[in-house]
């Protein structure tokens, strides 16, 4: 090809590109305002961006510790990719008049005198459960994503909680109750069942299950995602606080989900009684710590599992609510990490626990 039809050629691909530079340029000028053009990206793992043939990893069932209404994974905005801002620059303004500084914030729950006794004793058993009602949590954390999608945000300072369907449950030689917490944070909502096991004189047999407060189904969700469910196969659960409650006594207690294979696996240790601040009401309470994980297929394994720790503050008078918890959750998996704190506190005293007007039902009470 000749020097000219070269130069020819050359021209051309550069017109081409300079048109399509412009048709992008009038398009964008068309849609508003010159304000900095903003294009959200979507979360797509970078191996199949960059197109190197490999599969994305597949993304583990994402489950909530009871009883904080949090999944693992946490729901932050779509970063955005800002292209430069091809305004000529502004004047130099006058400096704005520095404002007053604000006033100091109104202290919203402050805290009982310290000799204040706690009006209700926490035993070490519960005998009734809960009554259905609304309250309010002061909450606190955040949460930590690595790799290339990575973030880093804060949860909201408040949350509710509602007790629901609380209901008598009459087995061969004792009376079971089992109730529902329906925790709301932000736009996550966990409902956690709760069954108690009340101890008895009848004797019974080594295979009878133990006294004490069970985990018996988790459901979560969003208004940006599919439900998630937890859900045992042995009734009434995986055990949360072993009654009598005694400083130092430990257990272990892990179960599958028959549908969805997974599998949740922790160890617990009761301790020695606490004192939850409910805006100046001492609260007595049993403390529970769990550490355990997450896993699917049966097992918890180490690729793509979440583990947590947990510390419960347990209201026995108030029929075994958790009056004070605070959960950390890190998930590790191929594309990066997920760190996440979340701590809250009741802030105001529970009705007391009351067999009075609780209804029975048969069978297990699946919602």
């Amino acid at each position: 090809m000749s020097t000219t039809h070269v130069g020819l050629a050359c021209r051309a691909r550069l017109r081409l590109v300079v048109a399509v530079l412009a048709a992008a340029v009038a398009t964008a000028g068309c849609a508003g305002p010159r304000a900095p053009l903003g294009v959200g990206i979507r979360e797509v793992p970078s191996d199949i961006v960059l197109g190197d043939g490999r599969t994305a990893p597949a993304e583990p069932v994402v489950i909530p510790v009871p009883p904080v209404a949090l999944p693992l994974t946490p729901l932050p905005p779509a970063p955005s990719l800002r292209l430069p801002d091809r305004r000529p620059p502004e004047r130099p303004q006058a400096p704005a008049a520095v404002p007053a500084p604000p006033a100091p914030p109104v202290e919203a729950c402050p805290e009982a005198d310290p000799r204040a006794a706690p009006p209700d004793e926490a035993r070490n058993t519960v005998t009734a459960p809960p009554v259905p009602a609304t309250y309010t949590f002061r909450s606190s954390g955040g949460y930590e994503i690595t790799g290339a999608d990575a973030a880093t945000g804060r949860f909201p300072e408040t949350s509710t909680r509602t007790v629901k369907n609380v209901h008598r449950l009459e087995k061969t030689a004792e009376t079971w109750y089992r109730f529902d917490v329906e925790a709301v944070l932000g736009d996550l909502t966990t409902t956690t069942t709760y069954t108690i096991v009340p101890e008895t004189d009848t004797p019974i047999d080594s295979a009878a299950v133990g006294a004490g407060l069970y985990l018996t189904r988790l459901v979560s969700s969003s208004v940006t995602g599919e439900p998630q469910r937890f859900e045992p196969a042995t009734d009434p659960g995986l055990l949360l606080l072993p009654f009598p409650a005694v400083p130092g006594h430990t257990w272990h207690a892990a179960g599958t989900d028959p549908q969805s294979g997974i599998t949740l696996s922790y160890s617990g240790e009761v301790g020695p009684k606490v004192r939850v601040e409910a805006c100046r009401v001492p609260l007595d309470a049993w403390p529970v710590h769990l550490d355990g994980a997450f896993g699917t297929g049966g097992a918890v394994g180490p690729d793509g599992a979440q583990s947590f720790t947990a510390d419960y503050a347990f209201g026995t008078a108030y029929g075994g609510l958790s009056l004070q918890d605070s959960v950390v959750m890190d998930r590790t998996s191929v594309g990066g990490n997920v760190h996440q704190e979340i701590a809250a506190t009741i802030n105001r005293r529970p009705a007391l626990a009351t067999t009075a007007g609780v209804p029975s039902c048969p069978g297990s009470c699946t919602p």
